[in-house]
Parts: structure tokens; C-alpha cells; sequence
């Protein structure tokens, strides 16, 4: 029975290649090709246009609540509620941006497998990016946040009460003043955002630094790693970025800031940023969706296009016919 068995794998794998060269696409001709293109062409931009009035949609609502928290600081009767919720926002930008780079990392890596002459109009090409003006985008979110943080201000500690006693003696009391316990809470608070900020750009700095140092020890002698000469600009670029964040977030330009003014103000601000969080939860969804669709399409486009430069390669190499 073994046996049988193995003269029947041993039939079939001598009988594939002539199977597959039956079961095998025909070969388009350079105008079947053209026509095919144009159609798929129509195709990817009404996906990119839906894509991009998504995209554009979300990239404007995240502006929108950075702009609007970024102007506002507590007042007397918010306590922290500001100064928190834009320590959160700084924390959900700076976990965004660690996925994006994270995406971006594997587009890259994706790419690198691609035939040389896939690789200029894929989509991984296009994801890289968009990524990358992605990061850049949140990182001025972040930046403006980050310089819109409390400062410490001269505010006495002490506010005295002056009474008068049944036996008309002037009596003071001494106590800690209210404005005094809020600029501390909001100095606190806005010291350790600063501090997780700083901790996070200098991981982002080390870890850049470390993949170009290993890249460029790699390429050397190596023509074969040669491609790695755009990520190691894009990289560089990146640290550059950083560092001038870095830099900026030293000079402390805060923007003009007007108070929150009460508590009940306070919470509608909350609640509006989180309803705005909501709807960007949602518009991100939608986008990746869209995002799959255009990729395929995109993907498939690019192969027709590498399939007409074959063809095209094809006929200029083709000898001439011989006159008779």
C-alpha cells in the first residue's frame, strides 16, 4: 500500500508542471494591459478620496480638542480637572504615535520583500508615509500640550482672617490659602507629565539612534543592505524632530491661556473632549476599513503597472524580424 502510495505522489509531482502550464493566465497584450490599468486607476482614486475626507475628518477633529484644551487652564473651582485631562491627552498621543511607528516599522519590513520593481508604488510605500506625516502631525499636538502645562506661579501660601472677639480683641487666623493648594496640585501634576514626556523622548532618541547605528554597521561592505539608505534618512530625520521638540519643550512657549472658569465649565469641557475621543474611535474604524480596500486595490494596481513594464521591456528586446 506504501508503495502504491508513493508512486502516486511520485505521478503527480512529474505531472504538475504540465498541469499548471494548462491551468496557467494568459499573457495580456501591452493594450489589454492599458485598458485594464486605466479602469483600476478609476478605482483607486474614488477609494483614496473616500480615504482621505476620512483621514482628513479625524486628523481635524484631533486638532480641533488639542487647539481648544491647549488655551484653557483651571480655575478656582475646576481644581486639576484641566491640567489632568491634558496629561491624558498627552498619554493617548504619545501611545498613538508608538503604533503608528510600530506600523510604519512593518510596512517597511513588508516592503523589503517585495521584487525591487513592486516596491516604488505599493501601498506599503504609501503607508510609510502617511505614518510618518502622521507622527509628525501628533508630536505638534503633543508639543503644544506640553507647553500649555501649568508653570508655578507666586502665589502667597498663607491667607490671614482678621475677627473680633466679644471683648473687642482683634484676633487673626492663619491658614493655608486655596489658590496656593491648587497652583501646587497643578505644578505636581504637570511636573510628572513632563517628566513621563521626557523619559519617552529620550527612549524614542535612544532606540532611533540604535537602529541607525545597527543599519549603517550593517551596509558596511554590504551592497546587498544598499536599501536601507532611506530608512536611515527617514530615522535620522525622525531624531532630528525629536530633538527639536525636545528643544522647543525647553523654551516653554506657552500660549495665550484663558481660565476654564467653573467647576460645572470644568466637567462640559470633560465631557466634550471624551464625546470627541468617541467620534475619533469611531472615524479611526471606519478609516481602516477603507484603509484594507484601498491597499488590495492599490496592490493590484501596482502589479499591472509592473506587469506593463515587463511587456514593454519584452518588446524592446524582442529582435527585429528579418526583411526578405
Amino acid at each position: 500500500m506504501t508503495l502504491m502510495k508513493n508512486c502516486f505522489f511520485l505521478l503527480l509531482f512529474v505531472a504538475l508542471p504540465s498541469l499548471q502550464a494548462q491551468n496557467a493566465t494568459p499573457e495580456y497584450s501591452r493594450e489589454d494591459m492599458e485598458a485594464i490599468i486605466a479602469d483600476q486607476e478609476k478605482r483607486v482614486q474614488f477609494l483614496m478620496r473616500e480615504f482621505m475626507q476620512i483621514h482628513g475628518a479625524s486628523e481635524g477633529l484631533m486638532q480641533d480638542v488639542v487647539d481648544k484644551v491647549s488655551q484653557l487652564e483651571d480655575g478656582g473651582d475646576s481644581k486639576t480637572r484641566v491640567v489632568r485631562l491634558k496629561k491624558m491627552m498627552m498619554e493617548d498621543l504619545q501611545t498613538g504615535i508608538k503604533a503608528l511607528m510600530n506600523k510604519r516599522g512593518q510596512a517597511l519590513q513588508d516592503m523589503g520583500m517585495l521584487p525591487e520593481d513592486y516596491q516604488p508604488g505599493s501601498s506599503q510605500q504609501a503607508e510609510i508615509s502617511l505614518t510618518q506625516e502622521m507622527i509628525a502631525t501628533r508630536m505638534d499636538a503633543v508639543m503644544k500640550l506640553a507647553n500649555s502645562l501649568h508653570t508655578n506661579q507666586d502665589v502667597e501660601k498663607y491667607e490671614t482672617t482678621y475677627r473680633v472677639t466679644n471683648d473687642d480683641i482683634v484676633r487673626a487666623n492663619k491658614k493655608v490659602s486655596d489658590a496656593y493648594r491648587q497652583n501646587r496640585n497643578q505644578e505636581q501634576n504637570a511636573t510628572q507629565a513632563m517628566k513621563e514626556l521626557q523619559a519617552n523622548l529620550d527612549r524614542v532618541k535612544f532606540n532611533l539612534t540604535q537602529q541607525i547605528n545597527f543599519m549603517k554597521a550593517e551596509q558596511r561592505g554590504n551592497p546587498i543592505v544598499a536599501r536601507y539608505e532611506d530608512e536611515i534618512a527617514r530615522k535620522e530625520e525622525m531624531l532630528a524632530l525629536v530633538n527639536a521638540y525636545e528643544a522647543e519643550m525647553g523654551e516653554n512657549s506657552a500660549p495665550a491661556q484663558t481660565s476654564v472658569g467653573s467647576l460645572k465649565e470644568a466637567m462640559a469641557l470633560e465631557n466634550e473632549v471624551y464625546s470627541a475621543v468617541e467620534a475619533l474611535k469611531q472615524n479611526n474604524n471606519l478609516l481602516r476599513q477603507k484603509g484594507m480596500a484601498l491597499k488590495q486595490q492599490m496592490d493590484l494596481l501596482n502589479a499591472q503597472k509592473v506587469t506593463l513594464a515587463r511587456i514593454l521591456a519584452a518588446d524592446r528586446s524582442a529582435p527585429e524580424p528579418v526583411a526578405e
